[in-house]
């Protein structure tokens, strides 16, 4: 479809492509979009070209609207902060941040503002490698909203690049969120270059839901109004419906006018890429709790979570006793003033000032249980060095039913963190089980450049999983550089319903061909570490046989990740999984095309059959088959084990 284009076509701030212009729908309108014309109807586009597009587009908004995928995932917010202009755009995003952690406490708020990490600096520019390896592990988590202030243009996000526009193209997330940019020249649709915005929603494999971004040069003055207007709508009722895409950017842009927050052209230059009737999968119902440590949230002394201890959180979901589901907690310490590096300082739009702010670094467990009869309670221990100096915690909550029909969050912050009698410590560290790529990995084998690493750990007291105290992170270490040294806190899972067990995935960046050693070690909650040693030879070039498929949980009662390993470097690639019951009839089928995950491949099953079914305890067959390049692959059938019901 053609769209509406301003008479001023050349002046790249002033001039503007808006098809709110078609909803302007009363006598008169259509003169004045700038200062007094509002919008009547909620409206977006699919930026379309191909049908192929367009089936890519269709195909998202349908999955989307289905909620198949619904999890805590659809409870966190991410609020990305440039640096430069005076720190200007990290201040922005932190006060919305704030704003919606006021307004809307039972979100999971993450901050990333530049200025926190190390800026490594090149002949080619600066980077912030950290942040976008955060970034990139947030949207293969996914997310509810993804939200983004700062400089950019058609092919990347921010000065250093952190994102680019081939990262848009080769997302690979089922979980969805919606990307919103207060940035320059993101998208603008009706020209004749690819475009971040365009790119993520015609991802197939992935990317966003739908986009709301710019099309021209913007101002961050009108941007921090007409962003966190969007957030407000986005956010609020409809009617006691959640709101939709479309129908916040209409009531954002006409409460730009009414309010006389931008009478300019600045709210013109965003546009909503995706269906404007799709509404956010966010939360109608509201988890409370009810008690902590067994003492009730409503006596007068406020509740305390003791580390060294294994605590509990009890509670239940409002008005709904015959909710059966699982419920997702994320339980943080105090909030920390925290003072950014001054990266910018010698630079022309740098700050004379570190950024400083803060936030609730340090994520004290993050697992899930089930929910019977509308209640639920959660077990988990503290570290023994968690920090505990004054201020209260905040735990997050969301919970799904079995259908994937209902969705209720919550949070509570009114308890302290503090010491008391410890565990008796046992001296033992943690047991720890790793491979690379497969189970059937054996010490000193074969693996390709960039292999998979999964440990499984288990400790009768519990985890660490916060890295609290000096050496108590989860660490890998490669060759022992420094340079191969990587945090895997963020990586790990606690395994459904335990506090003693968990899983952590990475895949290990690019290494050269030949023998390497790794390094792994893992706390309990006493601080009793233990590690590994794993020698390995990446190796190039696979036999016709070698495509393997593997399961994480084998057996299992909730959920696996299955892991594919090849070794067809990073072109895109075909990916089918499918499980079949031993008769040979098929169960389960998923199906990913054009993926370009380098070397593994992992993809997480929550047991449900195609018709939405659960299945019941017995043994299972599954297989997996890789097609690149005209040539495709077949791996041997392996036997999955379901345990009992979740």
């Amino acid at each position: 479809m053609l769209c509406f284009e301003s008479e001023d076509s050349f002046n790249e701030i002033t001039c503007y492509v808006d098809d709110g212009f078609f909803t302007l729908l009363d006598d008169g309108e259509g003169i004045d979009l700038e200062r007094n014309d509002l919008q009547d109807v909620a409206v977006g586009r699919f930026p379309v070209v191909l049908p192929s597009d367009a089936k890519t587009m269709v195909d998202k908004t349908i999955a989307y609207a289905k909620n198949d995928n619904a999890g805590a995932w659809q409870n966190t917010i991410m609020f990305m902060g440039d640096d430069g202009n005076d720190n200007l755009h990290m201040d922005d995003a932190n006060k919305m941040a704030d704003s919606i952690a006021v307004e809307h406490p039972q979100y999971l708020i993450r901050k990333v503002m530049w200025d926190l990490f190390k800026r490594e600096n090149s002949a080619t520019g600066h980077t912030y490698p950290e942040v976008t390896t955060l970034i990139k592990q947030q949207q293969a988590a996914g997310a509810l909203i993804m939200n983004y202030v700062g400089h950019g243009r058609t092919d990347q996000i921010s000065h250093e690049s952190v994102l680019r526009l081939n990262d848009f193209k080769t997302f690979s997330n089922t979980n969805l969120p919606l990307w919103i940019t207060a940035s320059c020249d993101i998208m603008p649709f009706d020209g004749s270059v690819p475009t971040i915005g365009e790119t993520a929603v015609l991802n197939k494999n992935g990317g966003a839901v739908a986009f709301f971004g710019t099309t021209r040069t913007v101002y961050a003055y009108y941007n921090k109004r007409i962003n966190m207007a969007y957030l407000h709508f986005l956010l609020s009722d409809n009617g006691g419906k959640p709101m939709s895409f479309g129908e916040a950017q209409r009531l954002a842009k006409n409460f730009m006018i009414t309010d006389g927050q931008d009478r300019t052209t600045n709210k013109l230059q965003y546009s909503l890429l995706g269906d404007p009737a799709l509404a956010i999968k966010r939360a109608t119902e509201r988890v409370v709790i009810d008690s902590i440590n067994g003492s009730s949230v409503h006596a007068s002394s406020l509740p305390m979570l003791t580390a060294g201890k294994v605590n509990s959180i009890g509670g239940h979901v409002e008005g709904n006793g015959n909710f059966v589901g699982v419920v997702s907690a994320t339980v943080r310490d105090r909030k920390q003033r925290l003072v950014g590096r001054l990266n910018n300082k010698s630079e022309d739009d740098g700050a004379d000032e570190p950024f400083v702010y803060s936030d609730r670094l340090n994520t004290i467990f993050n697992g899930a249980d089930s929910v019977r009869n509308g209640k639920f309670k959660l077990s988990f221990p503290l570290p023994r060095d968690v920090d505990n100096d004054n201020g209260t915690g905040l735990v997050t909550l969301f919970a799904v039913n079995k259908d994937r029909t209902s969705r209720a969050n919550g949070s509570y912050e009114r308890f302290t963190i503090g010491s008391g009698s410890m565990i008796v410590n046992d001296s033992i560290g943690p047991s720890i089980y790793c491979y690379l790529n497969s189970t059937s990995f054996t010490n000193g084998g074969n693996v390709t450049a960039q292999p998979l690493f999964v440990a499984k750990i288990s400790d009768k007291d519990g985890l660490n999983a916060t890295g609290s105290g000096i050496g108590h992170d989860m660490q890998l270490v490669v060759d022992g550089n420094m340079n191969t040294t990587y945090n895997l806190n963020e990586h790990f899972a606690f395994s459904f319903g335990s506090y003693t067990e968990g899983t952590v995935m990475f895949n290990i960046p690019t290494l050269s061909p030949g023998k390497h050693k790794l390094q792994f070690r893992a706390s309990d909650v006493q601080n009793n570490t233990s590690q590994v040693t794993l020698d390995f030879n990446i190796v190039g070039g696979m036999p016709d046989d070698d495509l393997r498929i593997d399961a994480t949980e084998n057996p299992t009662t909730t959920a696996t990740t299955f892991i594919v390993s090849h070794d067809l470097g990073n072109m895109p690639v075909d990916v089918t999984i499918e499980v079949f019951d031993l008769t040979g009839k098929r169960l389960w089928i998923g199906e990913e095309q054009g993926t370009q995950s380098v070397g593994n491949y992992t993809r997480t099953w929550n047991l449900m059959d195609t018709n939405g079914g659960v299945l019941p305890a017995g043994v299972y067959l599954y297989r997996a088959k890789i097609s690149a390049q005209g040539n495709t692959k077949m791996s041997k059938a392996r036997k999955l084990i379901v345990q009992g019901k979740r």
